[in-house]
Formats: structure tokens, C-alpha cells, sequence
């Protein structure tokens, strides 16, 4: 899956750049402990600064992009105006829709 695949059709992401675009990714990843070479970082929601210091370990240790809704000094983020709306949307694409799964008796 590229990063078009991931965004596209997704209500609330606000900025993409156009260079990322085609760039294909592994994984969606949280924890900067856990990133790898090709992995996309969530930047959660926290204090402007540890989120920075966050964001530069992850593109440190290879993320191509990160998912905020902050701005990001490098330009390699993928912008949501809803952080909380945008992610679960996200995370459903990148990860499959567990309720597609399920069934309902009764």
C-alpha cells in the first residue's frame, strides 16, 4: 500500500505533499521504540514539544512520513484537521475493518 492508497477519500486530511504520494509504506506505527526503515509515525496529540523531539526520532530511524495535526518542520506529514476522527479512519484502512467481520444474530 502507497501513501495515495492510505489517504484517499479520507474526510479530514487536510495536506499531503504531492511527494509522497506514490511512496509505498509498511506499517503505521506509534511507538518511536518500534519504528523501522519505511514505517509511517502517528504523532499523537501532546506537548508541542515532545511531539517535535518524537517526530525527529521517528524520521531519524526511517519513517517516511508522519500523520499529525501539527505542522512539520520537513514537510513529510500527512495533516488531519481531527486528529481522533482522521486516525481511526486511517488505522481502519491501513489495518482492515474489524466490524466487517463480525456478524449480528438476532
Amino acid at each position: 500500500m502507497n501513501i495515495a492508497d492510505l489517504v484517499d477519500g479520507i474526510e479530514g486530511v487536510r495536506a499531503v505533499p504531492a511527494s509522497l504520494l506514490q511512496t509505498p509504506f509498511k506499517r503505521l506505527v506509534a511507538d518511536t521504540r518500534q519504528v523501522l526503515p519505511g514505517d509511517v509515525f502517528v504523532s499523537m496529540p501532546i506537548a508541542e514539544e515532545r511531539r517535535a523531539s518524537y517526530v525527529i526520532e521517528a524520521l531519524s530511524k526511517g519513517a517516511i512520513a508522519v500523520i499529525t495535526d501539527a505542522k512539520v518542520e520537513n514537510g513529510a506529514a500527512i495533516q488531519l484537521e481531527d486528529f481522533q476522527q482522521g486516525i481511526w479512519q486511517l488505522a481502519k484502512r491501513a489495518f482492515g475493518d474489524p466490524s466487517q467481520k463480525l456478524r449480528c444474530l438476532g
